[in-house]
């Protein structure tokens, strides 16, 4: 987006963090924040959080099978909505993502636009940003890196960037992607996801991420968790 199933402490853990997200708890608690903005019409934040706890269900199924194959996954993904008059999901924008898992931002990703959202007031279009967290199982095992430590990473991409976007066939000057690596020490990559900018390029993330795969990584001296950007 190992070991297999997961607990029911960790399971709990888990849907009190998509709670917390869900309800705008603040960034000291690793949790998301949501913006409600009506372009023409409004939903209001209570409609919000009470439809995507909703959800919380969902998005528990994508994280516990998501740990059958990366047990230590943790991070924060947000999106940027548009519902439109009769409150279904008309646009859905990855804004950022720091799971590094792409099979489980998949599945978060599927679980989002599958929701039904109230009619916005005025039965008019609505626009606004949500995220949730994940957190992790048990003692963190991956190192966040700063963007010192990242700095390797950094540069073998730009070295990387212009083989990868042609063979992606993406244009350089019109997109770029965020990356987010689960590295083991050595520099052998255990899991990786991305976000696009802009969105519409998100057709290209899986090319991205299958050409990562075949870099020669950086050695880290311990599990690390490393963000970069491909432009």
């Amino acid at each position: 987006m190992s070991v297999a199933s997961i607990t029911k402490p960790a399971k709990a853990t888990q849907t009190a963090a998509v709670n917390a997200a869900a309800a705008g708890a603040s960034a000291s608690e690793g949790t998301g924040n949501i913006k409600v903005k009506g372009i023409s019409g409004t939903l209001n934040k209570g409609d919000v959080h009470q439809t995507m706890e909703a959800r919380q269900e969902a998005f528990d199924a994508c994280i516990q099978e998501s740990r059958r194959s990366v047990r230590w996954v943790s991070g924060a993904i947000k999106f940027g909505f548009r519902v439109d008059a009769e409150g279904r999901i008309s646009e859905l924008r990855p804004l950022s993502s720091t799971i590094g898992h792409r099979a489980l931002e998949q599945c978060i990703t599927g679980a989002v636009l599958e929701t039904q959202f109230p009619k916005p007031a005025g039965r008019a279009t609505a626009e606004f940003d949500w995220g949730m967290s994940i957190d992790s199982v048990g003692p963190k095992a991956f190192e966040d890196t700063d963007k010192k430590s990242s700095k390797p990473f950094a540069r073998l991409a730009r070295k990387e960037a212009r083989d990868l976007f042609g063979t992606c066939e993406i244009k350089r000057r019109r997109a770029r992607f965020r990356l987010t690596a689960y590295v083991a020490a050595g520099g052998k990559l255990l899991s990786a996801g991305a976000v696009p900018l802009p969105a519409s390029a998100d057709d290209k993330v899986d090319c991205v991420l299958e050409q990562f795969g075949k870099w020669h990584l950086p050695k880290v001296k311990r599990a690390s968790k490393i963000s970069f950007d491909v432009r």
